[in-house]
This record gives structure tokens, sequence and C-alpha cells, in this order.
């Protein structure tokens, strides 16, 4: 028999108003073992997952796909995302959404990347960045999250470092005896606050490094008294996952690290895996960041085939939505591409769409607000992508053997394209400042016509294709995986690890984990003690 179930009331309010009963939290009709007429509701204890994703869409992505996953089971899980409201139209269906009050820090971010845009090179933008940035409303808004935490008492916390200063948000779920991970979007480690470059940064700029430096200091008495505890030692690193591939950055993996791979489809259904059977996306959760390509609009496509069909490679350009390209570099762009023997299609902001000029010969592009790249990236046409470099960004193109033209803006745009040109090998990277529209032209014409471009990049996607597999046939019945979503599978079982007390980079093979010698390990571990619960214990 059936036995009435009530749902929790949630204070905050859910994007969906028209969900399903599984939805408020009922487990979904099922059917008894041996019997395939009678059927039976139960009560369900839903797992509470609160994500903190950075309010930018190239963090935001990977907390939209990854609540994807767990929004599945809606009967064993209540997903909680807090961001500023002109996140929620990205996120999917069925949420728990906090609208947080960040919104003015994300417009002084805005002014902050401006100007960051104009640095000459990675240590200048990083000087304008230390000189423009109000460390006092970063520190509001690391207070609210903490507040947040305490409303909710989640299960889990899936955290992006920017709430993590000084140790913050590790030192309260150790506090409230809640799991937690912290989440690096740019899929690689933050290099900005690093020894070297704070040391460098004195050096070069002692005015803004030492204001920054001492607001830092100043915020460690404030977090203590809204958390009732000291912090954390800075050397007690909490687990820290990565959305992407430590082959493509080139990097030794430190004891407390997990990349996960990219989440978003490879093309591992060309190999052999126990886990090419498992969930299927429900549509009706999706975020617009898993848009594929068939539901975009139809004339991109009917564009896309009219080139083809007339024979011209296609070049993809996007320079992200954070930088803010100054207009005589896209004049310069637009000078170098236009009339070529290529066609392009553009991902520009309108904002930056209002500073082209007029194109010779408009109908070689196609340039839109939005474009669900991933999808686009799959589809096997575009032959070259001339990017900022973004962690997402240059995880997409070359997981899917695309070459790159790199034009970085700053921090560690940077470092993603030395990694691309010296380590991969797969592109070439131009000036933002000072690479004329010729020296632009010839970048792309090189990365389309020189073969050792796509061959290195080819040879980077079987490698991430490679590890893949590897980390999948890992978990193999642990967690039924989805052979074209590689990353999310790894990072959701790193989650599960986190709430049934287990250490979350227990879901690695042995080749894709730092193992510490014994007398190394007293700092992580002591971290893990707190950061993991016991089964069945409650985080509130």
């Amino acid at each position: 028999g059936a036995r009435e179930v009530f749902c929790r009331g949630q204070k905050s309010r859910r994007r969906d108003s028209s969900i399903s009963s599984s939805h408020q939290g009922l487990a979904p009709t099922r059917t008894r073992p041996g019997s395939e007429m009678e059927f039976f509701l139960k009560a369900q204890s839903r797992k509470k997952l609160m994500f903190f994703p950075a309010s930018m869409k190239g963090h935001l992505v990977h907390t939209a796909r990854i609540s994807e996953w767990f929004l599945e089971h809606p009967e064993e899980y209540e997903v909680h995302i807090c961001a500023s409201p002109d996140c929620e139209e990205w996120l999917p269906q069925g949420i728990v959404f906090h609208a947080n009050n960040k919104s003015q820090l994300c417009k002084d971010f805005e002014k902050v990347f401006t100007a960051v845009s104009e640095g000459l090179t990675q240590m200048d933008s990083l000087r304008i960045m230390f000189s423009q940035m109000d460390f006092n409303r970063i520190t509001e808004g690391t207070l609210e999250a903490l507040a947040k935490v305490k409303e909710v008492k989640p299960d889990v916390v899936i955290y992006e470092h920017a709430y993590n200063i000084s140790n913050a948000m590790q030192t309260l779920l150790v506090q409230m005896s809640i799991p937690g991970i912290m989440m690096v979007a740019m899929a690689r480690p933050e290099s900005a606050l690093s020894l070297s470059t704070i040391f460098a940064l004195l050096f070069r700029s002692p005015r803004a490094t030492y204001k920054v430096m001492s607001a830092v200091s100043s915020s460690k008495k404030i977090f203590e008294d809204a958390i009732g505890a000291p912090l954390l030692a800075e050397d007690c690193k909490p687990p820290t996952m990565y959305p992407g591939e430590h082959s493509l950055a080139g990097l030794p993996i430190a004891p407390h690290e997990l990349y996960t791979g990219p989440f978003y489809p490879l093309p591992i259904d060309r190999l052999t895996s126990p886990t090419k059977s498992g969930r299927h996306l429900l549509r009706s959760t999706s975020s617009r960041f898993s848009m594929d390509y068939a539901s975009f609009e139809p004339k991109f496509a009917q564009w896309v085939e009219a080139r083809r069909q007339e024979g011209l490679p296609i070049i993809y350009i996007a320079l992200g939505t954070l930088a803010m390209p100054s207009t005589a570099l896209l004049e310069r762009m637009v000078a170098a591409l236009d009339g070529g023997n290529w066609a392009v299609i553009w991902a520009c902001p309108e904002a930056h769409q209002a500073r082209l000029p007029a194109f010779a010969h408009p109908s070689r592009w196609f340039v839109h607000k939005f474009l669900p790249q991933a999808a686009i990236f799959q589809q096997g046409f575009v032959k070259a992508f001339v990017s900022h470099c973004g962690g997402s960004s240059t995880t997409e193109a070359i997981s899917n053997g695309i070459p790159m033209v790199c034009v970085p803006f700053f921090g560690d745009q940077y470092e993603w394209a030395e990694s691309i040109c010296s380590h991969v090998q797969a592109g070439v990277r131009i000036d933002k400042t000072r690479s004329s529209a010729g020296d632009i032209r010839s970048a792309v014409q090189d990365v389309v016509t020189n073969k050792k471009y796509i061959t290195n990049a080819e040879a980077a996607m079987g490698r991430m294709t490679s590890n893949a597999k590897m980390r999948l046939d890992f978990l193999g019945p642990k967690l039924a995986g989805i052979p074209r979503r590689v990353g999310i599978p790894v990072a959701a079982a790193a989650i599960e690890n986190c709430l049934n007390g287990k250490d979350p980079l227990d879901v690695l093979p042995d080749g894709m984990r730092f193992k510490p010698k014994p007398a190394s390990n007293v700092g992580i571990c002591g971290c893990f003690a707190g950061l993991v619960k016991a089964p069945g214990s409650a985080g509130q």
C-alpha cells in the first residue's frame, strides 16, 4: 500500500512550478521485485546538495552540468544553487535557487575585467586587478555564503574556490561536520595568489599588492567571528576538483587534487567500455549549457551547411564574456578574416557586437550573442578556434581535436595559451595589443593548413579520451556512467563518496592521483578527517 508523505517546505523558490510528485519528496512509482503490476510509494529522505558557483558563465557551466546529473534522481537528491539573480536563467529546472546579493559585486567585476583586459602582460593584468579590486565586497560575498550554509544545513557543499578565502568555507564546513569539495572552474590550479606571483607583484607594484594582502589579513578576524572558530591553516588543503584534464595542462597532480575530465561529451563511444550504458539526460531538466546542436536556431545549421557546400573551412571565434577586447582589436580581427578563404562563426556578446565594423562579405559571417559551443565543436566542421583561452573553451576545443589561435587577455588564459602552444603544440599565439591584421591572418592560415597542429590536437584528444575511459572503467559498477558526459560520473562519484564518509579522491585509479608517502600525508589526512562524515550522520 501507499502511505501519505509530506513535502518539506522550502524558504527559497523552486524554478519549476509544475514539478512532479518525485520533486515533492516522493520516490517515483516503482515495481515490486517479482511483480509487474504492484506499485508503491516510498518515503524518501533526500540528500541535500548545495553549490556555490562563481556568477560568471565560464564558471557557472560546470555547476549547471553536474547538477543535471543529480536532478535526474529527484527522489534521492535535492539540489540547491546559490548565485546572483541573473544566473538563474542559465540553470536547469528543478533546483532550489537561492539568489544572493552579489549583483553589485558582479558589476564591480565587470568594471575590473574591463580594466584588466588592457594589461599588456599576465603580470600587468594582475597588477591592474589588484589595484582595481574592492576586497571588502569579496569578503561580504563570502560571509553571505557562510550564512547560507548555516541556514540550509546541506549534506554536502560544492563551492568555487573564490568562496574559500583564507580557508573560510572549509573551516565552517569542518565546524558543522559537513563534507565539502572545492571546485576550480578554470580546470587548473589558481596561480594568481601563489607565493611566487605575490613576490613578483610586490616587486613590480608594491602599493597595489600590499593593499590586497592587508585586506586578506584583515578579513581573517571577520571570518573567524562569523564562524566562531579559528581558521584552518593555509596548508590544510580541501579536496579540490578540476573539471578538466591534467594531461592537457601539463602539470603535476597534488595530493588533494582530483581531475575529473571534462563535463561534456568526448568521442569515448569509439572505445569499448563497460560503462557504455546507463542513465540518460532528461531534457526537461537541462540547462542552456547542455543544448544540443539540433535544438539551436535552424538558420544556424542552414548557414553552416551552405558554407560547407561552398567548400569553405569554418573558423570559430569566442573571446569570452569577461574580457573586453578593444575596438582596435575587433577591427583588426575583422580586417584579418573578412574575405579570406574561409567562413567565420563568432560568439560575440552584444556589447562587443556594437563595436564591430561592417563586413565586406557578410554572407561568410555568422555572429550571435550565444552559441552552444560544446555541441558545435562535436559536429566536426570547425577547423580552427580563435580563443581567449579560458579553461572551459580550451578543453572543449582540444577534446574535439580542434587546433587553436590563442589570444589571452588575463589570468589563467595566459597559462592555457602556453599549455596549448608549447606543451600540446596544437596552436599559435597572437598578442591582443601588438598583433596586426596581417599577423592574425597568418596565424589563422597556419593553423588551418599546417597539419602538425591538427595532428597534435587529435593526439591530445586521444589522450583525454583514453584517460576518460580509464576513469569510467575504474568506477565500473560503483556508479552507472554516461560515456558521453565523461567527467560528470566521476564528479558525481566523488560527491557521493563525501556523502558516505569516504575519501572523494578514491574514485580515481592510482595512475590519476597523487599517492603521498605516509610521512608527508599528515596535513592532507587531517583535512579530510574534517571534511567527510560518517555514513548516516547529519550535517545539521
